[in-house]
């Protein structure tokens, strides 16, 4: 998770610290590529597998692409431009918790930063149906 809460005594990512990325870059997919996943829990504190609901999807990141992710009936649906690019079949049921977004870099080694990083949002929208 980015930020443990003093109070939490939930370990991620089991039943209650689940995590949905709807864009992450990593080295994966080289420089034009980014993951749209699910973290899915191994039955273990801090064992997830990153690998089983991941897609590796390119896109051109010098450019701005609308980046999104819907719950649709049991379904994670997610899209590039308002295209379906990704379906995750009956995972929606199993991330129950409430979810918050963060907008970050995640740097998850000690190695120096050789060029300055930059993420421009040009806008974010959150919307809830009951």
């Amino acid at each position: 998770p980015p930020v443990q809460e003093e109070d939490e005594n939930i370990c991620w990512p089991m039943l209650g610290s689940g995590e949905i990325d709807i864009f992450e870059h990593h080295s994966d997919g080289g420089p034009d590529h980014y993951a749209a996943r699910a973290i899915k829990s191994t039955g273990g504190c801090g064992d997830g597998d990153w690998q089983a609901l991941m897609l590796v999807q390119a896109a051109k990141l010098d450019e701005y692409h609308d980046y999104s992710v819907e719950w649709v009936g049991e379904d994670l649906v997610f899209r590039l431009d308002e295209k379906e690019v990704y379906r995750l079949q009956g995972e929606a049921d199993k991330l129950p918790e409430p979810f918050f977004a963060i907008l970050n870099f995640a740097k998850i080694n000690d190695s120096p930063m050789t060029r300055t990083w930059t993420m421009e949002v040009d806008w974010v929208k959150h919307e809830t149906w009951k």
